[in-house]
């Protein structure tokens, strides 16, 4: 419970809203607790009023992923780009399931989920590692996955509560 509350350092706004808390920082990083234990949840809350600022107006919109891939192979696949300084992985969602890929990862599949259509997103291996480390016992953690246009939509499921993850992609031409 405690490396969760580490995602939340710096600066943040934040809104409690139907039993879910969200956090958004100033980079556009934003995640969703929902409340499954009130200690935890209570725990959040006073790590969160040391630094952060209370936003009312803050709301999040987002349909939940429903397609599962296992969280320690994610991380694996994004720390191997990040130990070689890539910039940039890239995600493709395709009928033969979800792969990811970069200049010296080339189409590893991550689910073989069969998607209507064919989507391509960019994400910065550096970033998300830097999220995905602080989970502890990821091979454990029930993970769903989505991806929008602009975003990635994480869903990473604990027994204290359900934390989704949206982190926004990155131009294809910033690598």
């Amino acid at each position: 419970m405690n490396t969760l509350k580490q995602l939340l350092k710096g600066k943040w706004n934040y809104n409690i809203k139907d039993n879910k808390l969200i956090c958004r920082n100033h980079s556009g990083l934003t995640y969703v607790f929902e409340n499954k234990d009130n200690f935890f949840f209570q725990e959040l809350l006073t790590t969160l009023n040391r630094s952060g600022r209370a936003n009312p107006e803050l709301n999040v919109e987002y349909e939940s992923p429903e397609v599962q891939m296992p969280l320690e192979l994610f991380h694996r696949v994004l720390r191997s780009n990040e130990v070689i300084y890539e910039q940039l992985v890239g995600l493709r969602q395709s009928p033969e399931g979800l792969f990811c890929f970069s200049e010296y990862t080339k189409d590893f599949k991550l689910n073989h989920h069969e998607y209507d259509d064919v989507k391509q997103v960019y994400i910065d291996p550096q970033r998300m590692c830097k999220i995905t480390r602080r989970i502890r016992d990821r091979e454990r953690v029930r993970t769903k996955i989505a991806i929008e246009d602009k975003r990635i939509v994480l869903e990473c499921e604990f027994p204290w509560t359900t934390l989704i993850i949206l982190m926004p992609t990155v131009p294809a031409n910033m690598g």
